[in-house]
């Protein structure tokens, strides 16, 4: 607990540092201070460490990483990314001070796991249904020095607190199942941060998430990868060309636009459109175009996501492309 204790004093300072820098449109609601006493029960698991091997449902984890997210130089791109950037500062500041509303379980058993529509892949936060004995899977890569900080918080206001490595030089998977889960399925937030090494003055690694997933039918790897998206530039009129890998059956798939460029050389996204894909089917490699309308998003750069889960037991999967295609006016 003491390496959580002095993790979090180190990143609530730099944080505070973003967030008055936001404070021209940031109002702290009255009475805020007195609701973030929130009393809440952590169970720290131990570090684990990412792995490529075979998984226990039987096939090979997804290495590809793709392209890199590049910087933004135009005034337009600018104003966007530092829009997303301020959303997700709010976003980080209510997780943190209790005060994100969680969707009732029945919203995200009809809508799926819910991403924030301004977030960073450097601190993902991801809605989404726990169960009892649910294993949860993180796909991702570290560039840089320091580890991924885990933190589910269920709906009852258990807390349960991991670190996570990966010294692999590539995409790496990390499996846990957190003890002392609750006995029946609740909502919960899944909160992933990029931290530098413990005792380090350097900035966090630059984080890049392929994938997470919660449930025996989302975890084993990841339950779908492989997704691609092309070409890597398209103009407006033109249609995106998608796939994906799903290893397990889901009735409910969702392809996302999600523009996405660096900040402070972190990765943020920001959605565009939401297109409802057919069920798919254990072993199906799903191929299909996104016509017209749904490319119709901000020009500029963008990750292609993907969301499934299971509209009779809760297992959800949120798996984002390698490949970066560009709107192009």
């Amino acid at each position: 607990m003491c390496y959580r204790r002095e993790t979090y004093e180190r990143f609530l300072s730099g944080r505070a540092c973003w967030i008055v820098a936001l404070s021209s449109f940031l109002v702290v609601p009255t009475g805020t201070w007195a609701r973030a006493q929130v009393s809440t029960t952590t169970r720290t698991l131990p570090p684990a460490a990412a792995t490529q091997t075979t998984t226990t449902i039987g096939h090979q984890a997804d290495t590809r990483t793709g392209q890199t997210v590049s910087g933004l130089s135009g005034g337009d791109d600018a104003a966007i990314i530092g829009g997303i950037a301020g959303g997700t500062a709010l976003l980080i500041w209510a997780i943190h001070h209790h005060e994100h509303s969680l969707p009732s379980p029945e919203s995200l058993f009809q809508k799926g796991p819910q991403v924030p529509q301004n977030v960073a892949m450097s601190h993902l936060i991801v809605d989404g249904l726990i169960g009892p004995g649910w294993p949860v899977g993180v796909d991702f890569t570290l560039e840089g020095q320091g580890s991924l900080m885990l933190d589910i918080t269920t709906a009852d206001k258990g807390q349960y607190h991991q670190i996570l490595t990966n010294d692999l030089n590539g995409r790496g998977i990390v499996i846990t199942r957190p003890p002392g889960l609750p006995d029946k399925v609740q909502a919960a937030t899944f909160d992933l941060e990029a931290i530098p090494a413990a005792g380090s003055n350097l900035p966090p690694p630059v984080m890049r998430v392929y994938g997470i997933a919660a449930g025996e039918h989302a975890v084993g790897s990841i339950a779908i990868d492989e997704v691609t998206f092309g070409p890597s530039t398209l103009q407006m009129n033109q249609p995106a060309q998608y796939g994906f890998h799903s290893h397990s059956d889901f009735s409910n798939v969702r392809a996302d636009f999600m523009y996405t460029g660096l900040k402070d050389n972190q990765i943020v996204m920001k959605q565009d459109t939401e297109t409802p894909l057919s069920p798919a089917t254990p072993d199906e490699h799903a191929q299909g175009s996104l016509q017209g309308k749904d490319t119709k998003g901000t020009p500029g750069q963008h990750l292609l996501q993907i969301r499934a889960w299971r509209g009779d037991s809760g297992d959800w999967v949120v798996a984002w492309s390698p490949d970066v295609v560009t709107l192009a006016k």
